[in-house]
């Protein structure tokens, strides 16, 4: 049978450039999946840069704002910090507090209670169980 065709089958086997190609190929292959698979798992444990400039400037702001008298945006803050940052539940509780105090001070008890009962709910071990529970009982008075 006579070959007519350039290309020819190697009889011995694959040769040694041929190895040594698919031997790196497979080695470029292997550092890309590792890189990825890093880049991923870094992206999910880590915070990101987004989530660490979002916690530091949405709670200054809220404070600001509050000392500057304009609770409505205080409050917006407050509550963006609380949807959008990984706190614990004992900076839930302060921030909740935060929020009903403002509501309060607004004389809006409707809206103040119910933070209220947030911050009880939320860490009943809040240092300020006492102060909730008296600040509670003025509105519900009120509504009534």
């Amino acid at each position: 049978m006579a070959e007519s065709s350039a290309f020819k089958i190697p009889q011995e086997g694959v040769g040694t450039r041929t190895k040594v190609f698919v031997f790196i190929l497979t080695v470029v292959t292997l550092l890309v999946g590792m890189a990825l698979m890093f880049k991923i798992v870094k992206k999910f444990i880590s915070p990101s840069r987004e989530n660490f400039q979002m916690e530091s400037t949405i709670l200054p702001l809220a404070e600001k704002l509050e000392g500057a008298g304009l609770s409505q945006q205080a409050i917006a803050q407050y509550q963006k910090a609380l949807k959008a940052l990984p706190l614990n539940r004992q900076k839930k509780a302060e921030i909740s507090f935060k929020v009903a105090t403002l509501y309060n001070a607004k004389g809006n008890c409707q809206q103040a209670v119910e933070w209220y009962f947030k911050t009880q709910i939320m860490a009943p071990e809040f240092a300020r169980q006492n102060q909730v529970d008296s600040l509670i009982q003025p509105c519900l008075t009120r509504l009534k």
